[in-house]
């Protein structure tokens, strides 16, 4: 092959204008940060409003699931005995006897929930045996940061939420 000192010159020229840069500049890796960054401002409130909503919805549903289980176990007379249901900070409590305090702990069910979410109203409930009816009538009233819901109890022992 003869080469010339004309092609070896425009061979050179060619390889030149044929490098590319490889990578991102820094102007690039920062717009795209700063859009990352505001995508997570703007729907992390989101995130937590809607965790926020589905622990509160858990934890009523946990205490109304519990509330029937106690008068269900009332109406039936297991053990010949009342049931109830003891709301503390982190986890409700069906019992059996006539109160809390006196009750039988051989027969507790603990079930946990999320302390998260605020309780106030009652926080004992006990279903008279056979009827189902209670003496402990009221709100329970359950708190998120952005919600509240409330369970109400009447005399004859209806849960309404």
């Amino acid at each position: 092959m003869i080469f010339s000192k004309n092609s070896r010159h425009k061979e050179g020229l060619l390889r030149e204008s044929k490098t590319f840069s490889r990578g991102f500049s820094l102007l690039e890796i920062l717009l795209t940060v700063s859009i990352l960054a505001l995508l997570a401002g703007v729907l992390s409130p989101v995130y937590f409003s809607m965790q926020s909503r589905d622990s509160l919805e858990a934890k009523t549903e946990t205490v109304v699931s519990s509330l029937r289980r106690a008068q269900i176990l009332s109406m039936t007379g297991e053990n010949d005995s009342s049931w109830g249901l003891k709301i503390l900070e982190n986890e409700v409590v069906v019992f059996e006897g006539n109160d809390y305090l006196t009750r039988d702990t051989v027969y507790d069910d603990i079930i946990k929930i999320d302390s998260k979410i605020i309780t106030s109203g009652l926080d004992e409930i006990v279903f008279n045996k056979i009827v189902g009816d209670t003496n402990d009538t009221g709100v329970v009233t359950l708190k998120s940061t952005t919600q509240e819901r409330n369970i109400d109890i009447n005399k004859k022992g209806i849960v309404n939420y």
